[in-house]
């Protein structure tokens, strides 16, 4: 299982050893502008680390047949760029019927073509074994806890067709937004409380160890094959903010 590292600052960083390079979606609305903003909330652009795993995980000779899911899909930054890296069918999931109007006007002005649904991570609108690759990000972390997780997780290896690849990414353990916790929803799973940076008081966070997030996956029917480490580091004020990365396929046994 490939492990590596990675800063995934705004501006694009260079891959450390043992990481992949990450292919670069073309230049054009509403993508042109992602290496060059600044501002960890509200981001317009697909997280590199994403990209990276995407790379190593489904070469581009494979990706025009396959279908790619962007599950919680927020504004659909990660949809388009999915798009715009060849695959022959896009979908963007999300809760919140606000953010997929977000979508699917964002892929109308890129001349992008996306399907979008408003539905919950455990409750995708697709048939068993139809989607070869299932993007998770910034979602499994604030679901709730392991069991909504692993709720999700599940949901997604349904759908997901043999040989295929989830990728999410997970707050890791020693992440300097546990030191903001107002109260503990389980072990592991905090609410932020008042001095939260980037407007995040008062959201609930998880936190995993890597052998914790295998162990999430393993109880989701899934077995890790690609995991990084990515972190932005706050001198200043001695702070990490520290992320997984990981690509799991449907596992065998």
């Amino acid at each position: 299982m490939p492990v590596s590292s990675c800063s995934d600052a705004p501006m694009t960083a260079a891959p450390r050893a043992g990481a992949p390079i990450a292919e670069t979606p073309k230049a054009r609305d509403p993508l042109n502008n992602w290496r060059g903003q600044s501002g960890a909330v509200g981001r317009r652009w697909p997280s590199e680390a994403a990209l990276r795993a995407i790379s190593a995980l489904i070469p581009p000779a494979a990706r025009g047949g396959a279908a790619a899911l962007d599950a919680g899909c927020g504004s659909g930054r990660h949809a388009l760029a999915l798009a715009e890296l060849g695959f022959g069918r896009v979908i963007a999931t999300d809760a919140d019927p606000q953010m997929t109007e977000l979508a699917r006007a964002a892929a109308l002005g890129s001349g992008a073509t996306l399907e979008t649904h408003v539905a919950p991570l455990d409750q995708q609108p697709l048939p068993d074994g139809t989607i070869d690759l299932a993007l998770s990000w910034g979602t499994l972390f604030q679901l709730g806890g392991r069991a909504a997780a692993v709720a999700a997780l599940r949901e997604l290896r349904r759908i997901i067709r043999p040989g295929g690849v989830v990728i999410a990414d997970w707050r890791t353990d020693d992440d300097s937004l546990r030191t903001f916790a107002s109260d503990v929803v389980e072990p592991g799973t905090i609410r932020l409380g008042p001095g939260a940076p980037a407007g995040l008081a008062g959201m609930v966070y998880s936190f995993w160890s890597a052998d914790e997030v295998s162990a999430l996956c393993a109880a989701s029917g899934l077995t890790v094959v690609w995991l990084e480490r990515c972190e932005i580091r706050d001198v200043r004020k001695d702070r990490r903010f520290a992320w997984w990365v990981t690509g799991a396929r449907p596992s065998t046994s």
